[in-house]
């Protein structure tokens, strides 16, 4: 139980509806499994300070941190993605078009600016990190220090199960639809970045 109960949270975890979410569905469709991918593990190395700090029993640090800065940072965060989703739903050349100009170079830079973009969503979400830094989460962290281990190692690998799972469904969708679909679903995805945006910044009001 001890294994299994973070397996299943720390799936739940990554399918929870969120920024990260949607950012792994807009760039799955762009670059398929890569895509995806890119974005779940740019989040899953956003976290792993705050785990680590949960870990070692740092509870309490989110009653240090200045708390409307970062809200705030989050909300401009979350905006400035969405509109570059809404600016350029394609973000490069489509996966699967086939283009002829350098396809290594351009896999590349497509899977890095994902990862990125997970990263920092996930570093600037306060959802996140009161979850990790929390009095509660510090607290429990100590407690229970010889099944860590085991505990986080069922969480991640939750979270890895689930990240591949979703990435691969999002890859498999991009390839049976036509690409007026998920230029759709990339502007819908920079919608609701947007706001989620305008969600964290009136929460700093």
């Amino acid at each position: 139980m001890h294994f299994l109960i973070p397996l299943i949270a720390g799936a739940v975890y990554v399918a929870s509806p969120g920024p990260v979410l949607v950012s792994t569905i807009r760039w799955g469709l762009h670059a398929g499994m890569r895509g995806g991918m890119s974005v779940q593990l740019g989040a899953f190395c956003g976290d792993l300070p705050f785990i680590a700090m949960a870990a070692v029993g740092f509870g309490g640090v989110v009653d240090a941190l200045p708390s409307g800065a970062v809200t705030i940072t989050s909300a401009i965060v979350l905006v400035l993605y969405g509109l570059l989703a809404l600016r350029d739903p394609t973000s490069g050349v489509p996966f699967g078009s086939g283009a002829p100009a350098g396809p290594a170079t351009i896999s590349l830079r497509f899977t890095r600016t994902g990862f990125v973009e997970g990263l920092v969503l996930a570093v600037t979400n306060p959802l996140s990190v009161a979850f990790w830094l929390s009095a509660t989460a510090g607290t429990g962290a100590t407690q229970v220090a010889d099944r860590l281990p085991v505990a986080l190692g069922g969480f991640f690998a939750g979270n890895l199960t689930c990240a591949v799972i979703l990435a691969a469904g999002v890859s498999l969708i991009h390839r049976r639809t036509r690409p007026r679909f998920w230029h759709g679903v990339a502007r819908i995805c920079g919608l609701a970045l947007i706001s989620f945006g305008l969600i964290v910044g009136l929460t700093a009001l």
